[in-house]
């Protein structure tokens, strides 16, 4: 197997299949199904790897699903979000589904820890729109596994029923379209709180975006990129960004700043 990647964010990217995200998933929908085949996957990478918005799962699930078109295997989307999720092991040291199953399925996704995995997939309001910020900073090797590493072992139960209440929240407002909902369900009290101390003015940026119009604000996947929830409007848009944009000024970092809209799930072009 081999492995070549070019585009704007390809430096530093492994080239040795066994550390790559697309190279490991590729082995194991291989093995798994008992082909024997040498493969070149040619990686265009547009996603900025180690930021917290999912590059790293982007390219195993677009590698297990051009294979899948490529041989005829007729995989359904949660046997490509199975064998997509080992090429995390290569980011995070353990099997995860998090980040494929939304590159794969698009949307909203919620993974169910069963075996198989079972991924149940919703269309999110039409309206929804977000404003992700990416903060120029460093971040320690293996990002993912050290983000891991800090999050607490033992959890209070009044804090898994708040981070349960608000998931639960966050669900309902995504099905019956209510983005105040939705904004206002971005609430932890497990993670935030740990990771936050590693993204400079974490929480001057959360009051910043808020007082400009968003509905709510949180830490984007490991991070250090963050997230701000807004209604599909360019005038908001542009008075969240303007603000954040100041607080990173203030802080001495460059972020790149962008308006996103959820996407559909993995296709050909």
């Amino acid at each position: 197997m081999r492995v070549e990647v070019s585009g704007k964010y390809s430096g530093g990217i492994p080239l040795d299949p066994m550390k790559n995200t697309a190279g490991l998933a590729v082995k194991h929908l291989l093995e798994k199904y008992g082909l024997s085949l040498d493969v070149k996957i040619k990686i265009l990478k547009g996603i900025k790897p180690g930021c917290g918005l999912g590059s790293s799962g982007a390219s195993a699930a677009a590698a297990v699903y051009g294979l899948s078109r490529l041989l005829g295997l007729n995989l359904s989307l949660n046997q490509l979000v199975e064998a997509a999720s080992h090429g995390e092991i290569a980011s995070a040291s353990v099997p995860h589904a998090d980040n494929v199953a939304a590159s794969i399925y698009g949307g909203f996704v919620i993974v169910l820890p069963t075996s198989p995995i079972k991924v149940l997939g919703f269309k999110p309001p039409r309206n929804l729109g977000l404003v992700a910020a990416i903060p120029n900073i460093k971040v320690p090797m293996g990002k993912t596994m050290f983000a891991r590493s800090i999050l607490p072992k033992n959890v209070k139960l009044s804090s898994l029923s708040f981070n349960v209440a608000y998931a639960s929240s966050l669900v309902t407002g995504m099905l019956t379209s209510n983005l105040k909902l939705i904004g206002e369900s971005l609430r932890d009290d497990v993670v935030e709180a740990v990771r936050a101390k590693y993204i400079p003015g974490y929480f001057n940026l959360r009051e910043a975006a808020m007082n400009a119009g968003a509905l709510g604000f949180t830490i984007s996947g490991a991070g250090p990129s963050i997230l701000a929830v807004i209604e599909d409007d360019r005038s908001i848009y542009e008075s969240v960004k303007g603000a954040l944009k100041d607080v990173f000024e203030e802080e001495g970092v460059e972020a790149e700043i962008y308006f996103a809209k959820p996407a559909e799930g993995v296709k050909e072009i």
